[in-house]
């Protein structure tokens, strides 16, 4: 379990539960966490469903051979990633980049959403068509996805590194380029995808060197998973960043994973819980341990991520969540643009959706006022960045 610096007890409510919670504990750990589980294991009993086996067997035996995998390890091969890694390398990155604005609701009339900030990530889609893959659920593969992201990180690190060519949008550090469309002080913070061992690179030591230098702030975000992969690491690195005014969030925790961690131990400036349909379905013992592993995090340190609906938005504010990123996010924030732009009567709202989520000077064509699209929403008095 991740972090016992100084005895934290934030969440983690069943580290001192009694032998006879172990079975409903065993029960919570073991479970899938898949949209119907049935489709990967079936569980038979010998004394009634002797049939069923029976039948199973009788079948498997008159299915024809099927060929041993060409790897010994049992996860097949590896060609769509290796695909997907080319295209990173050969593609002209800003294509391939997607940006997401994360933004406050609060309540106010004068200010009713608020960008906080902006993540940048690889587009997987984009990958995958302009790689000629179906689909990219190759990117599922925990053992896989590792390599890949080492791929992203070497190839969005040199396009830092080399920022007075990026376009505006990635233009995260002051430029004349980046001046002349909108202030980077009036944008949402920018927060980079990056590994754990790609934020403690030099390379990005060099980013974070000249930004602090500029007096630009960023943030960096690492998935749940290769934070823990490597705690050492992960809190050598957050110490380091922190001190040096960037701040680290900590993304994609799903609901299921919340009631075995102590979040808090991890010391991160934001945690990112995961939307899922299955968050709206948690029946009254698992909402209870949910919420009960979420309340020693400040409010202000929670946010809902894939908020792709309303009901997302919907229940997060039922829980005090105020923090907001995904596709119902995108329209509530091209709405308001579109309410304030004199250039909005030849636009659609999925357009300027859209070209908000671009990085590249081609998915932004059409758009007539720039500053406002990166802005995020209309210009307004801004508070200290939440």
């Amino acid at each position: 379990r991740p972090g016992r610096e100084g005895g934290s007890r934030d969440g983690g409510s069943r580290e001192n539960a009694g032998p006879a919670e172990l079975p409903a504990t065993l029960a919570l750990l073991m479970q899938m966490d898949a949209p119907d589980p049935r489709r990967l294991v079936s569980a038979w009993s010998l004394q009634d469903d002797a049939a069923e086996i029976l039948a199973y067997v009788t079948a498997a035996l008159a299915a024809p051979d099927i060929a041993p995998l060409a790897q010994e390890d049992g996860f097949g091969g590896t060609d769509e990633v290796e695909a997907l890694a080319r295209q990173i390398e050969t593609e002209a990155s800003t294509d391939l980049l997607h940006r997401q604005t994360g933004v406050l609701l609060q309540g106010d009339d004068r200010e009713p959403i608020r960008p906080i900030y902006c993540e940048i990530t690889f587009s997987m889609a984009a990958l995958a068509q302009r790689a000629g893959l179906a689909t990219t659920g190759a990117t599922q593969d925990p053992f896989l996805l590792p390599h890949l992201a080492e791929k992203m990180d070497q190839r969005l690190l040199r396009m830092l590194v080399e920022g007075q060519k990026l376009p505006a949008p990635l233009d995260i550090l002051p430029s004349e380029r980046g001046r002349a469309n909108v202030p980077a002080a009036a944008r949402p913070l920018p927060h980079i995808n990056l590994t754990v061992r790609g934020a403690a690179s030099a390379a990005f030591g060099s980013v974070v060197a000249s930004a602090r230098h500029q007096a630009v702030a960023l943030g960096v975000e690492f998935s749940l998973l290769d934070a823990c992969a490597d705690l050492d690491r992960f809190h050598h690195t957050r110490q380091r960043l922190q001190a040096a005014g960037v701040r680290v969030v900590i993304d994609r925790i799903t609901a299921r994973a919340v009631p075995f961690l102590r979040l808090g131990s991890l010391q991160a400036d934001l945690f990112k819980l995961e939307w899922s349909s299955q968050l709206g379905a948690l029946d009254a013992s698992a909402a209870a341990s949910l919420a009960g592993a979420l309340a020693p995090l400040d409010s202000s340190r929670l946010a809902l991520q894939g908020a792709d609906t309303e009901a997302a938005l919907v229940w997060g504010l039922g829980r005090g969540i105020r923090r907001f990123q995904g596709r119902h996010v995108d329209a509530m924030l091209a709405a308001e643009r579109m309410l304030a732009c004199p250039h909005a009567s030849g636009c659609s709202l999925g357009q300027c959706s859209e070209r908000a989520s671009a990085t590249g000077d081609a998915g932004r064509v059409g758009c007539r006022n720039l500053p406002l699209l990166d802005a995020g929403t209309r210009p307004r008095a801004r508070q200290t960045a939440a």
